[in-house]
């Protein structure tokens, strides 16, 4: 293991060396790998707090290209915060368990090895600070590489970027006059617009552009529009190119300098810089002429990285260097301090490696390794008899294939891609095979309903988040796949508690009266990272439940939980023969759209058929439409209700309808405006479980786990909000929270029948 730079703390080594076969973990709060809330990440939206991002939201990889937020934590409190400070002056803070991929020094001096060159490595921060600079001269020990170019798309900008740049520069800040003493640059301005000679020497006068800085709202008020701050990395290089040709310099030893008295102009050179992949400071200090005091001037400072030309004025091009040296192209973590504790948060993007960009620096930062450590361990120590035929393998299991990209491939490229253990990588369908008779190691998500993992000779399997699974999973697809005959096989199930009603309960059960089955019980203080202090501070402001909830991962009821009145007599197994009529309710989403049927008996409701994008990809509203079909058709559905935010769905099922003659698209409706609000119809949703008059057929899984683990929002304090949370798998519940509620008060249940009209 330690070849292989794993690396675990004391509670993870007990869990990993157990001889169990299949152990199972509940954990709470304190293991997750954090940033601070108020942490900038850039989107395509532009910049958004962490706190603000939401799964759907685009952020940056660091090569530049846009990665999908598959997944965001819920908001921590209480750990341990430091300030990661680096070279540039950029600084981030981050919890003690937050991973970085940093080179080392031995990383940068063995970089131009051909046969065995030294790879970055995967750190916590706390691993950071503990090996902060090596040797007598305490020099920087960790370094993280710049990012690439950014890939915005292009824009159509009513100013050529390249003389908005020069303007900005040199300029009058009132109108389109312009002092320039290089021919080069007006003759440049002049393929975009006719340039005449002004009444001064040195001045210009740029005919049409008044009118366009005015549109851009810069006259009077120099600055650099987000429109070209977000423009393609092609028109982002002539803009800075317009700024170095007139405010910029180079000295002889190849280091640039954009010079300028405007605070607000140079902070977006900064920005500038960084989107192209550069590594800028900006500094500060007065000014004078002739003695007079000129106020503060503003310097930005970079040395270009090896290819990159800032200018297109030849006689500053031409005094580029190619430095072939890696200050240019890396930072260096010079500091990690402790701060006190602040909320922290993390996300999960689609990307292979999980890397993507965080602070105003646009620093690469990474997105567990116990799981990932013990698959490992059982493939390296399999004793079993390999079967080419029917090869074992070794599975990390996750809710969704893409949330099991994002928390193991790139550490584990990391670990393989050039080891000699590894035979070949399929980066295709996430796949690792190994010389000699071992597993192979392979990713997979169980949104697809588990069809990946049938017919798989596992011997092994790792389920993280295993709060999310569906109930049967675990024994309808994972546990047949256990078919190698020597019996060598185990597995590893991590989640969080959701309270006693939720199936994880159960599982953590079994798992304590199960021969060969072990079950670990992780608090807050099982993590060396989690300072006792703040768990006392804790103890004394939180209310006893809240606290065994969130510290001690207690299985009491959540704090937050919105059914509370939902209980396993609520599953059924059977149901009527008939019903006096059957209603659907459809909710949209532009990925998660979803259906749910719910029958009426005896004024009695039962949540029967329900249908929910599994793809997790987009999907058209044609193919929503095709689903509402042929379940109306299934269950001859009497009424479909709608949302009202779109009334034009409505005409499209009823046109439906009337093609395929199917009632129950007739009659289709949209929801009225004047309906209960969100938290409103909860609590009648939550009034008919206490009665026990809703009830869930138990086949539809995804609906009863959403509705145990539904909650409120909690403020920074962790105060519970009386609104719901946003981020949640909640498409389902309000397919039928919005339709319920209409029949109950419409019809004055209970002892009211429906008459179907």
């Amino acid at each position: 293991m330690n070849s292989l730079n794993i690396n675990l703390h004391k509670q993870q080594l007990n869990v990993l060396n157990h001889p169990a076969k299949v152990k199972v973990i509940c954990s709470g709060r304190g293991f997750g790998k954090a940033l601070s809330l108020d942490t900038p990440i850039l989107t395509l939206e532009g910049w958004k707090f962490i706190s603000e991002i939401r799964e759907g939201d685009y952020v940056f990889h660091p090569s530049g290209v846009p990665t999908l937020v598959v997944a965001t934590s819920e908001v921590m409190y209480d750990h341990q915060v430091y300030e990661v400070s680096f070279s540039d002056g950029a600084s981030i803070k981050a919890d003690a368990g937050h991973l970085w991929l940093t080179h080392t020094k031995s990383n940068r001096k063995s970089a131009s090895r051909y046969k065995n060159p030294s790879l970055p490595k995967v750190k916590t921060t706390q691993e950071i600070k503990d090996t902060l600079t090596v040797s007598t001269k305490k020099e920087s020990n960790h370094s993280i590489p710049n990012c690439d170019a950014l890939q915005f798309p292009g824009q159509s900008l009513p100013i050529d970027p390249y003389v908005l740049g020069c303007w900005l520069g040199d300029g009058d800040s009132k109108n389109s006059a312009y002092t320039c003493d290089d021919l080069e640059i007006v003759e440049s301005i002049r393929v975009y617009y006719e340039v005449t000679k002004y009444n001064a020497p040195f001045r210009y006068w740029i005919k049409g552009l008044t009118s366009e800085l005015r549109s851009l709202n810069l006259l009077g008020n120099k600055h650099i529009p987000d429109l070209y701050l977000f423009a393609s990395e092609e028109q982002r290089l002539k803009l800075l190119r317009g700024l170095m040709d007139t405010d910029g310099s180079i000295g002889k030893n190849g280091a640039c300098e954009f010079c300028n008295k405007n605070l607000a102009l140079s902070e977006a050179v900064v920005f500038l810089l960084r989107s192209l992949g550069q590594k800028p400071t900006l500094h500060e200090n007065t000014s004078a002429l002739y003695g007079k005091d000129c106020g503060f001037r503003y310097r930005v400072h970079f040395t270009p990285t090896p290819g990159f030309n800032p200018f297109q004025l030849a006689r500053k091009a031409d005094r580029l260097i190619q430095n072939p040296y890696t200050f240019t192209t890396q930072r260096y973590i010079t500091s990690v301090e402790a701060i006190p504790s602040e909320p922290v948060k993390c996300i999960q993007v689609e990307s292979s490696d999980g890397l993507f960009l965080a602070g105003e620096a646009l620093i690469p930062t990474h997105n567990s390794r116990l799981l990932r450590a013990d698959a490992i361990k059982a493939i390296f120590t399999f004793k079993g008899i390999f079967d080419p035929e029917s090869p074992q393998e070794v599975c990390l299991i996750a809710p969704t294939l893409k949330m099991c990209r994002a928390l193991h491939w790139d550490s584990l490229l990391t670990l393989f891609e050039n080891c000699p253990l590894v035979k070949r990588i399929d980066r295709t369908n996430y796949r690792f095979y190994f010389h000699g008779n071992l597993p192979i190691l392979s990713l997979v998500g169980v949104d697809d309903g588990g069809e990946r993992l049938r017919g798989k000779n596992l011997v092994w399997a790792g389920c993280e988040e295993f709060q999310l699974f569906g109930s049967s999973v675990w024994d309808e697809i994972i546990t047949p796949c256990f078919r190698d005959p020597s019996g060598c096989f185990g597995g590893m199930s991590v989640g969080t508690p959701k309270g006693k009603s939720s199936f994880f309960y159960q599982f953590h059960l079994r798992a304590l009266s199960t021969p060969d089955w072990v079950y670990f019980h992780f608090k807050s203080e099982d993590n060396p990272f989690h300072p006792k202090s703040l768990r006392e501070q804790a103890k004394l402001i939180l209310p006893p439940k809240t606290y065994l909830q969130e510290y001690e991962a207690s299985w009491e009821t959540f704090s937050g939980q919105l059914y509370t009145e939902f209980d396993d007599r609520h599953i059924v197994d059977t149901l009527p023969d008939s019903f006096d009529s059957v209603w659907m309710g459809l909710d949209h989403g532009e990925v998660n759209p979803s259906l749910t049927v719910i029958g009426l008996k005896d004024s009695r409701y039962y949540l029967i058929d329900a249908w929910y994008n599994k793809t997790q990809a987009p999907i058209t509203q044609e193919e929503v439409n095709q689903a509402v079909l042929k379940l109306c058709v299934k269950h001859n559905v009497y009424r479909v209700y709608s949302p009202d935010d779109r009334p034009s769905v409505v005409v499209a099922l009823r046109r439906l309808g009337e093609a395929q003659n199917v009632p129950g698209l007739k009659r289709a409706v949209t929801s009225p405006r004047n309906k209960p609000g969100v938290l409103e119809g909860i609590a009648i949703i939550n009034s008919l479980f206490y009665q026990d008059r809703l009830f869930v057929h138990r086949s539809l899984e995804q609906v009863i786990q959403n509705i145990r683990s539904y909650h409120k929002a909690q403020d920074r304090e962790g105060n519970i909000l009386e609104k719901v949370a946003e981020n949640q798998s909640d498409h389902d519940l309000d397919s039928f929270r919005c339709v319920i509620p209409q029949i109950e008060i419409k019809h004055n249940f209970p002892g009211v029948h429906l008459q179907a009209a």
